[in-house]
């Protein structure tokens, strides 16, 4: 999951079916499902509070969130009815420093995680790894998405660590740090985090 910073509320009335409503929140998310991060063109709006139980929330802007097919036929229907079902908000919460994700290569296993030491988040976090699991994993599910998933996960991997071998070995860098930022591109990085980054990737992988 990561964080999303949504654009300003659109002027006039949201209608979530509007192309153009959609392809706003597709946009402030990166094209990347919110849960699984994986990019798609088969995407669908998903009311972050249920319309079924929340109708008044079916066009709040702030309740539209774009997700993957896949991850939205995983998603429990109860997810986020109530107090005890709710999981982290991409838009809220800090879901980056809150969650983490290790690929395990001897397992073929993504572990999820999370070091939270707010007790008034700790339900919200537990009900996150609960239903990322469920994707990542296929915990307590039939869907075999998850193999897909995993595949490219290992994939993107392997691709960045080839670009973080030719960054070391190669004299014209910055041709390879221009594609690792691309790549990164989401995390927003500037200049001397990028540096940072690429020492601390390399040197601890």
């Amino acid at each position: 999951m990561i964080n999303i910073i949504r654009s300003q509320h659109p002027i006039g009335e949201v209608d979530y079916q509007n192309e153009d409503i959609r392809e706003l929140v597709k946009n402030d998310f990166f094209k990347m499902c919110y849960l699984c991060e994986e990019v798609t063109r088969h995407f669908e709006i998903d009311h972050f509070y249920p319309q079924n139980y929340y109708p008044d929330e079916v066009n709040n802007w702030d309740n539209l969130f774009y997700i993957c097919q896949k991850c939205n036929k995983i998603k429990p229907k109860n997810i986020n009815t109530h107090s005890q079902n709710e999981i982290l908000n991409n838009c809220v919460d800090d879901v980056e420093s809150l969650i983490i994700l290790r690929y395990d290569q001897a397992r073929n296993h993504i572990e999820i995680t999370s070091d939270n030491q707010d007790r008034r988040i700790e339900a919200k976090v537990k009900q996150t790894i609960r239903l990322l699991n469920k994707i990542y994993n296929e915990q307590n599910t039939n869907s075999k998405s998850y193999k897909d998933l995993q595949d490219e996960i290992k994939k993107e991997i392997a691709y960045f660590f080839d670009l973080l071998d030719n960054y070391e070995k190669s004299e014209m860098k910055f041709i390879y740090k221009n594609q690792i930022k691309k790549r990164l591109s989401k995390k927003n990085l500037d200049e001397k985090k990028l540096i940072h980054f690429l020492q601390t990737a390399y040197h601890f992988r």
